[in-house]
Formats: C-alpha cells, sequence, structure tokens
C-alpha cells in the first residue's frame, strides 16, 4: 500500500486508499493501522492536486475519528505534525484540513479535546473570523457535496 500511496496515478492512489478505508471500518484493525503508521499517507494525502484523492482521504480520516482507537491515531503526536505540516502548504489545503478537524470534532467530543490541545481550534476560529469567510465557506459547502 505505501508504495501507491506514492504512485504517480490518482486511480492508484483512489485504490491504495480505498483498502485503506476497509481496513478502518474494521475496529480490529486500529491499533495495526496506528502501529505501522500507515494512516500519514491519509493526511498527507490532503494535499494531493486530484480531488478525488483528497475526498477519499476525508473520508478515512473522519471514519477513523468516529472511534475512540482513532481519535487518538489522529491526534497522536505524529497525526498533528502531519496536519500542521500539510496546513501550511496553501490556502486551499489548510481548509481541507480544517474540514477533516471540523468534521472529526463533531463526532467525537474527544476529538475536541484533541483538536484544542493541538493548538487547531484557535486557527479555525481565526480562519472563520477573518475576510476568508466566504472561501472558507464555499470550500466547506463544495467539500460536503463531494461525499
Amino acid at each position: 500500500l505505501k508504495q501507491g500511496f506514492e504512485h504517480p496515478s490518482p486511480v492508484v492512489k483512489r485504490l491504495c486508499l480505498r483498502q485503506l478505508h476497509r481496513a478502518v471500518n474494521d475496529r480490529r484493525n486500529l491499533k495495526m493501522i496506528g502501529e505501522v503508521g500507515i494512516m500519514k499517507h491519509a493526511i498527507l494525502l490532503l494535499a494531493d492536486e486530484d480531488p478525488s484523492v483528497v475526498k477519499e482521504c476525508n473520508k478515512i480520516l473522519v471514519n477513523l475519528a468516529s472511534y475512540d482507537e482513532g481519535v487518538i491515531i489522529l491526534y497522536s503526536d505524529q497525526g498533528v505534525k502531519l496536519l500542521k505540516e500539510v496546513l501550511d502548504k496553501s490556502e486551499t489545503i489548510r481548509y481541507r484540513v480544517f474540514d477533516v478537524i471540523i468534521d472529526s470534532i463533531l463526532i467525537s467530543d474527544q476529538a475536541f479535546e484533541f483538536a484544542s490541545s493541538a493548538g487547531f481550534i484557535p486557527k479555525i476560529k481565526a480562519v472563520v473570523s477573518t475576510q476568508s469567510t466566504g472561501i472558507w465557506h464555499s470550500t466547506v459547502s463544495n467539500s460536503h457535496k463531494c461525499r
């Protein structure tokens, strides 16, 4: 799977992401997923140019957050570091990351606590309160239409 995540073809990336999504759907796999560190690929691919790849990543990460163990994986030190790394790539990608964070905190109180501790909540508030609100609204609306 790791080689597929780095493949130049979006079709191959989506295929690998769908396999990862199947694994995340089974709670019994979460410990192994966390130990192997394979979630980093789903986080990093939030910066992919292909919207269909980003959509798959979003589904995986939000689904992951629906489990207590998954929230711990998503907001682990490595997960937070990767989310922050991807967040800084561009404004569009920042909104993608914020979309995952917001979707995760809507389904999990624990995710809210972790996101807050990681410093994401003030960043989201700052973006929402600036002139970028129109872009934010457009990005969030479009991402929800893709689901």
